[in-house]
């Protein structure tokens, strides 16, 4: 008995160090990529942390399987690469504080398309890896709307991929509630009012149900 308990404390501390190692090998791929601006690395390390503290909640209150994530760890982890595609996008974009032109608008827009194609090269390694599907599709679709306004395919509802959606309503919620360098922050009072009022309309119909937390 006593050799199968350190057995299983072993087995415990390893699979946490995989985690550390795999969660700090994700960041330094994503912040590599998105050396732009230093609040680029404090966005991913909070977006993931919502990501798993929405996907906990997902799990409690979702009515069919349909509506849960599998691997919390690996959406946490996947959500890090959201921006990945932002590294061919021109600095002077990112970190203009003005109005830009319409033509601008649309090359930032590139980033979902780019990230996408970025981590779709990497399945060639590991095709059937979760943690890359699941990245690969929140990059692509992080920025569709539920009422199909979004970019860059205009897909609506349940097209949208579960962890995009997710990703949405986390990429919007730490917009609001972070201070940029061209905006301050909203807080999380009126994120929450926002995020309840577009439930349904631009974002995901689920956005009431999970923001209790």
């Amino acid at each position: 008995m006593a050799i199968c308990g350190y057995l299983l404390q072993a087995t415990v501390k390893q699979l946490k160090q995989t985690q550390s190692s795999r969660y700090a090998f994700i960041v330094s791929l994503a912040t590599l990529s998105e050396s732009y601006h230093s609040s680029t690395k404090l966005h991913i390390h909070r977006v993931a942390m919502y990501m798993q503290i929405l996907a906990m909640q997902l799990a409690k209150a979702a009515s069919s399987h349909d509506e849960m994530i599998a691997n919390i760890d690996e959406l946490m982890l996947a959500s890090i690469l959201h921006d990945v595609g932002m590294h061919e996008i021109p600095e002077r974009l990112l970190c203009y504080k003005g109005n830009i032109s319409l033509d601008d608008v649309e090359n930032i827009k590139r980033h979902c398309m780019s990230g996408a194609s970025s981590l779709e090269s990497l399945k060639h390694y590991h095709s059937n890896d979760e943690l890359l599907l699941m990245a690969r599709e929140m990059a692509l679709y992080h920025h569709e709307n539920w009422d199909g306004s979004g970019y860059p395919q205009n897909v609506m509802g349940t097209l949208i991929p579960l962890s995009a959606r997710l990703m949405r309503l986390m990429d919007v919620y730490d917009g609001m509630t972070s201070e940029r360098h061209y905006k301050q922050a909203a807080g999380h009072k009126a994120a929450v009012e926002f995020i309840s009022q577009q439930s349904g309309v631009y974002l995901t119909q689920m956005s009431l149900m999970l923001f209790y937390w």
